[in-house]
């Protein structure tokens, strides 16, 4: 479930024209039924310092204004079909990396984690196997989850 931030009475908001001719946002993935017009931005504090902002594409009709969405583009849904897809197979080569690790490799990395040094421990792992940058993190991770779970935590 998203976590949900309280709206403080203190928001502002702001309504702008978008350029003609735009299509609304990332027209060459979406295509609108209905074009927006304006944009709606709306700031609001989540914390001190701290604020988020929600930003809606809007239209008026009959003397309402009415939000608009875009509908993917065929393109669109398949390109999200296979980056899930890859994802997926991204993190089963994780979990195989780090269930078949050295146990050197892997007492050394859990050494680095348990100083406090993750980043030394992904860069170790990174360099001592060749992987990509993303894949070493994902695997120390993995090694971070499974070391969690076996001494009680989270």
């Amino acid at each position: 479930m998203p976590k949900q931030s309280k709206i403080s009475p203190g928001y502002r908001w702001n309504i702008s024209p978008m350029p003609v001719g735009t299509g609304g946002w990332f027209p060459n993935k979406f295509d609108y039924p209905v074009q927006p017009t304006h944009q709606l931005s709306i700031d609001f504090d989540t914390a001190p310092n701290r604020s988020e902002v929600l930003m809606l594409q809007v239209v008026r009709y009959r003397n309402e204004w009415r939000e608009v969405s875009g509908c993917p583009k065929a393109s669109t849904i398949l390109e999200a079909r296979r980056a899930a897809k890859a994802r997926g197979q991204q993190e089963e080569r994780i979990r195989n990396l780090a269930a078949n690790i050295s146990s050197k490799l892997k007492g050394e990395v859990l050494q680095r984690l348990a100083d406090g040094r993750k980043i030394d421990a992904i860069l170790h792992y990174r360099n001592a196997t060749n992987e990509d940058l993303a894949i070493a993190k994902g695997v120390v991770e993995q090694l971070m989850q499974e070391a969690e779970a076996r001494n009680g935590k989270k």
